[in-house]
Order: structure tokens, then sequence, then C-alpha cells
């Protein structure tokens, strides 16, 4: 997939979009069990031909192995599901299977992986049993483009009817109530219509750089149809369909809606970085979970490129006791510099572009290209929050606590430009929590931050890099 303007982000939709705007997304997170649930009323409906689209950006590692996206489920034997396939070995392909009796009536799992976690993906899966071209019974498109590998397909008879519109229990996000298989990342403008087999050029379209963005749908939703924006953050779960067919929502909360959408894409962190990384959260809460003998460095997913002049703002905390063994660094990686993100610190042993702030003691590690400006201090305090304000134009640092300028106000090191570089941290035998904030989450007060950016200074996000670079 083609990648439009000259910042550093991985494959994937790209999230510069001149049409149709998303404005929020709903985490998922599957340690809170995050899902939605609802039961459709009344008699059956039209269970052999509908369409579900969802936009989704996956993050983390799932314990049970799958990241579930849309089910209707009876009981374990009798059930559909659409899941992505998540293990630290690979896989990470989309499933899609309906089963009666514990038997598999139709079974669809791509060849392809789903690793990005920097990447929008537009899901649509178009049902339509009733058609006599077999091949043309179940489609799944990804992007805008039919998928057509798969590494399993089995197709079922004309006519068959699927558990989706059932009166039996649909749910997002997770498998069997929330008890297992739960999503972890962010869904955005999921769409079901029941009685009608459409593509995705009913909800999307190819810009001018060949890029798929997304395109608001303005057709019928029938009568088990939903449309589910997440723009209420006290209720994510309303149905903006017309048909108030709302689901009733379990682990989610207000903090749960963020800005970060397919047409604007906000940084989370990297977990293909470094896969010694426990990622919570979304991908903006990350520990090691025991302790390691060498640094391991996590670097964001998108940066800020040499050629940027705008000015950014990320936010940091650490959540366990004060240390002053403490030897973990936070700042900033460096994301040019292809794989080397183990080192002794954010720097990657000299050889990189990061600099990083040692948690127990302040130390400074800068890497090449940065030049420190006599900034001393005893290192971050537990609880509290930093933020890094990188003036891009300049190349100069500053830092914050809790609002509050570091180094009386003036910059701490200054960057030539050499590299991209992105929020980054280095863990090395701690078992400590770090947060990271990144300007997206609607319940902070402070412009989405825990403290107000300095004047001019925003978020890392698709919009903001993209408008700098021009």
């Amino acid at each position: 997939m083609p990648v439009n303007k000259d910042y550093y982000m991985l494959a994937g939709s790209s999230g510069q979009s001149t049409g149709y705007t998303i404005n929020q997304s709903i985490r998922f997170y599957e340690a809170e069990t995050s899902h939605m649930a609802r039961t459709p009323g009344g008699s059956d409906g039209n269970r052999r031909t509908w369409t579900f689209s969802v936009w989704a950006k996956f993050t983390g590692e799932s314990t049970n192995g799958y990241h579930n996206i849309f089910v209707a489920r009876e009981d374990a034997n009798d059930f559909f599901e659409m899941a992505k396939e998540v293990s630290h070995t690979g896989n990470n392909r989309l499933a899609i299977n309906n089963q009666v009796g514990g038997s598999n009536s139709f079974y669809f799992v791509t060849t392809r992986q789903f690793r990005d976690p920097s990447a929008w993906y537009h899901i649509v899966f178009v049902a339509d049993t009733t058609n006599a071209i077999t091949s043309q019974r179940f489609r799944l498109f990804i992007n805008g483009e039919r998928e057509t590998d798969f590494d399993t397909e089995t197709i079922p008879s004309q006519n068959y009817d699927t558990h989706v519109n059932r009166t039996v229990e649909h749910e997002i996000g997770a498998y069997n109530s929330g008890s297992g298989y739960s999503m972890d990342g962010y869904f955005a403008e999921i769409n079901f219509v029941e009685g009608y087999a459409y593509g995705p050029e009913y909800f999307g379209e190819f810009d001018e750089n060949g890029i798929w963005i997304p395109k608001k749908y303005t057709e019928a939703y029938g009568t088990k149809g939903f449309y589910i924006t997440g723009s209420n953050a006290s209720a994510l779960g309303e149905d903006f369909s017309g048909n108030d067919n709302d689901f009733a929502t379990s682990g989610l909360a207000t903090s749960d809606q963020f800005l970060d959408s397919p047409t604007n894409n906000f940084f989370i962190m990297n977990n293909l970085s470094n896969r010694t990384y426990r990622l919570f959260d979304g991908n903006l809460n990350v520990d090691i979970g025991s302790n390691v003998t060498t640094h391991h460095i996590l670097g964001s997913t998108m940066g800020i490129h040499p050629s940027a002049t705008g000015k950014y703002y990320f936010e940091i905390q650490w959540t366990n006791t004060n240390d002053s063994g403490n030897v973990d660094i936070v700042g900033f990686a460096d994301l040019s510099n292809g794989g080397n993100f183990i080192g002794n610190a954010l720097n990657s042993v000299g050889a990189g572009y990061g600099i990083g702030y040692k948690v127990g003691t302040g130390n400074v590690y800068a890497g090449n290209g940065w030049t420190t400006n006599s900034f001393t201090f005893a290192g971050p305090v537990s609880q509290n929050y930093y933020g890094f304000a990188y003036d891009a134009s300049t190349g100069r640092l500053y830092i914050y606590q809790n609002g509050s300028a570091l180094n009386s106000g003036d910059h701490v090191a200054t960057f030539d430009k050499r590299s991209t570089i992105g929020p980054g941290l280095s863990i090395y035998n701690s078992n400590k929590r770090y947060n990271f904030f990144n300007g997206a989450q609607t319940s902070l007060s402070n412009d989405n931050f825990n403290y107000s950016p300095p004047a001019g200074y925003g978020p890392i996000n698709s919009l903001r890099l993209g408008d700098d670079y021009g």
C-alpha cells in the first residue's frame, strides 16, 4: 500500500484524507475484556445477505491468540466469528468462520498477515449466500481490494443461513460476553447493513494518490442494521443508523474515546520494534514483564522527519515508586536506524540518534547529532507527568514537569535533525510501568493531555505531520 507524505509510518492506511472525516475511534483493551453486546429482538432477520464494515487499528498481543472483531454466538458450538489471529510467532491473519454443532460450515483464513500497529485497516465482509455463483457468496475486502488468497477456504451451499441476524447475542470486540478472545486496539466507523450485499465502494474510495480513504455510507441499513461511531463518549455503543439498535458496553469508559482515526492517525508505541515489551491500553502503556540484562528500546509508530519545521509534544509518566537505582531511560528514539532498537541507551550505543534521560538519576544519554545544554535534574519522579516539547524548526528540545518548564524554561538539548525521531523508552532491569500520552484521549481536558502543551505545540499525528511537510 503506498504511503504519501515524507514521514515515518509503516504501510497501511496513511490517514491523509481530503474528503470524509472520521473524528474519533473507540479503544478496546483485552485485559479489561472491553466489548459491546446486543441481542436483536423479535424474529430472526436476514441471515443470508448482509454486510459488515469497520476500520480497525490492531495493537498489542492477545493472551488468547485472537482479536475478535464481530461475533454472533449462541453457544460454544454454534456461532459466527470474525477475528484476527495473534501470536508472537507469526499468523496475524484474518479468520472468519461459522460453526454449527461444533463443525465449520464455512471457514476463511487469509494467507496475508496484518501485523502493522500503525495502520488503519478497512475491513469489509460481504455475505450473500443467495448468489448462484459460489465465489460471490462470501467476499472479503481489505483497504478497498478483494482478498483472494486464503490458507483455508470453505464455502457453504447456496441459501445457507448464517448465525448473524439470529436472535442471539452479537458482540463487537470480544467472544462469549467478553470472557475471552477480546480485541486489543481501536475500532472506528462500524457499519452493519442487513439485507444488502454492498462492496467497499459504499464505505470508502481511492484518493488521487491511490490511498484508500473513508467515505460516508448513505444507503439503507435494514431493520437490524447499525452504525456505531463512538461520538458519544458516555454511550460508546450508541447506534446512529436511525434504528436505535444500541449496544451495551462493558470494560469501556469515556476515557476510551480517542481522536485517533483513519483520517488523523496518531502515534502509538510500536510492538514490532521490540517484542520483549508488553503493551497495554492501545499500545500507550508498556512494561517489560520480567528483568532483562541489556537495554531494550521501544520506538513509536511514527515520528518527526529531518525536514519538519513544526512543534511537537507528548507526555510520559512512570507509575512505580521512585528508585535511584532505576536505569531505565525515557525520551526520543531514533526511528531511521533500521531495526537497531536494542543497545545500552536510546542512542543505541552511540550508533543512533536518540536522546534519553535516566529515570533514577536524570543522567542524559545523547546520541549522534545531539548537543546538550547544561541541563541536570534528579530524574523523573514517579506519578509525575513529563512533557517533551520538540521544536523541529530549531531542533531544540524542552522538558516540562507537571506543566512547569525545567531548566528555567531553556531548552535541554539541540538536535541537528539528521534522522527521524519519535517517542521512545529503554528498559534495562526493572519491571516498571510507563504511560505515554499522545494527545488523542478526549477525556483529558488540557488539549487532550494531562497538562496543556506550550503555545504552538501539538501532537504527533498524520494531519499535523502532513501539513508540516507540505
